[in-house]
């Protein structure tokens, strides 16, 4: 049993930006999908925290502009499926030790969270939480 108390930080979102003509929002962006045009990625699987590379490779195409390819991804097989379900099935990846406890704890932690703030009727499933 463990003594410690973890606390879970509140989510927070960002700032809004408008990008609009004229911002300098929309002077960055403009300058992040140039820098992009001009480089080309390669983006790995990643299985198990490894780093997993098929030769299968489709293009990463930029949404508004069908027309340019920023870098290639590796398509996913039978095997790198069959590979990322033994991987997400092993308990030992899921009791690796982070910040305050285990991964398995931070996901009970974040259920916990995303449950209602009020009381079920008692005309409510039983499902213990």
């Amino acid at each position: 049993m463990r003594n410690a108390k973890a606390t879970v930080p509140l989510p927070s979102i960002g700032p809004n930006k408008s990008y609009a003509p004229g911002t300098s929002e929309r002077k960055e962006l403009k300058a992040k999908l140039s820098e992009l045009r001009g480089t080309q990625m390669e983006i790995p699987l990643i299985i198990g925290g490894k780093e997993i590379r098929t030769g299968r490779l489709g293009a990463c195409i930029l949404p508004h502009d069908h027309e340019s390819a920023i870098g290639t991804y590796h398509m996913v097989g039978q095997r790198e499926v069959d590979m990322a379900i033994h991987a997400a099935s092993n308990p030992e990846g899921w009791k690796a030790p982070c910040a305050e406890g285990t991964v398995w704890d931070e996901l009970k932690s974040i259920r916990f969270l995303a449950l209602p703030s009020f009381p079920p009727s008692s005309s409510a499933s039983t499902d213990k939480r």
